[in-house]
């Protein structure tokens, strides 16, 4: 008889909950609904550190709330979990524009 292992079962369930509040962060970051996902992603944050789609939404959610500073840290986060992503080089490169630090963009 096979039996799959408890723990296999509660990971399985944690990243389905993982992803249905990514889901849900998703929708308020389209509303521009800043604070509502900064507080969600903080508990996120919490629970998934070495998820790469939280970085992206917190650094996302930084952006919008005008935040540049903190956005950039967690644009760094995410490109250390996710090396190769190009998404995340371009938008650390607009952060760095935004910022007004044009010569580190390039």
């Amino acid at each position: 008889m096979s039996r799959s292992h408890p723990f296999a079962t509660i990971a399985l369930v944690v990243d389905t909950d993982i992803d249905a509040e990514l889901l849900r962060v998703s929708g308020l970051i389209d509303d521009q609904r800043w604070g509502e996902a900064l507080r969600s992603l903080g508990s996120l944050r919490r629970i998934a550190p070495q998820n790469p789609a939280v970085w992206r939404s917190l650094a996302m959610t930084l952006r919008g709330a005008g935040e540049l500073t903190e956005a950039q840290f967690a644009t760094d986060q995410w490109l250390s979990l996710d090396d190769g992503s190009l998404e995340a080089l371009r938008f650390k490169a607009v952060l760095l524009g935004e910022r007004g630090k044009h010569y580190a963009a390039v």
